[in-house]
């Protein structure tokens, strides 16, 4: 296969997944394909309202390396577009499908860096029957697993701050929320053997945010 690096005129040649060329830049997908295998997936997951969204677009100022993915924003849109209806009234085996395309897209587009997706690991439907978002096949492609917490009594008040009306809170339900967001998180770190990290989120803002990126920066020494 021909690179497209050759429309500038460089004897370039990719093969086997591999690329001769010796270039100042790199435009990623369309010029070498080992751009991908340098890019690093964090699958950054809570209840709604434990503060994932405030954390993802911060810990972006301590290590710029990092890409904070709002996968909600995303899915939402395919959501109306492939089944018209929200992303949270998705049933199981449509929230498999909507979260295997999102995976499938970002493994396909992603150029070399780290990719932290806001994303969720259960979601209650409308009859407080719950949903697992992520599929067995799209857990290969993800590197790190983070699950953030936090009283239910905190998530409560948030999501009251927030005015979002959909999320419950009531506090016995959210303890389920909480419940059922950490057996996911935890069944799926021992079934694909991925690491695990747990963010206590019910301190103030800066201590939660140091310790995302002392335990962030420590995995992406070893990537």
């Amino acid at each position: 296969m021909v690179c497209i690096e050759k429309i500038y005129h460089l004897p370039t040649l990719v093969d086997n997944d591999s690329c001769n060329a010796n270039c100042n830049f790199c435009a990623g997908k369309y010029l070498r394909p080992q751009a991908k295998e340098n890019s690093k997936i964090i699958y950054f997951g809570g209840v709604p309202g434990v503060g994932k969204t405030t954390l993802g677009k911060l810990i972006t100022d301590y290590i710029p390396s990092i890409n904070y993915i709002s996968s909600g924003e995303i899915k939402g849109i395919e959501a109306k577009r492939r089944f018209n209806q929200n992303l949270s009234s998705l049933n199981q085996e449509q929230t498999y499908i909507l979260n295997s395309w999102f995976f499938d897209k970002l493994k396909s587009e992603k150029q070399k860096g780290v990719y932290l997706v806001d994303t969720h690991y259960t979601y209650p439907l409308p009859d407080k029957k719950f949903v697992k978002l992520l599929h067995d096949k799209s857990v290969k492609i993800i590197d790190l697993f983070i699950l953030v917490e936090a009283e239910a009594n905190e998530i409560a008040q948030r999501r009251i701050n927030r005015g979002r009306k959909k999320d419950s809170v009531n506090i016995n339900f959210i303890k389920e929320e909480i419940k059922n967001e950490r057996e996911e998180a935890y069944s799926l770190s021992e079934m694909f053997d991925k690491p695990l990290i747990k963010l206590s989120n019910n301190d103030t803002l800066e201590r939660s945010i140091h310790s995302l990126y002392f335990n962030l920066k420590d995995y992406i020494k070893k990537w």
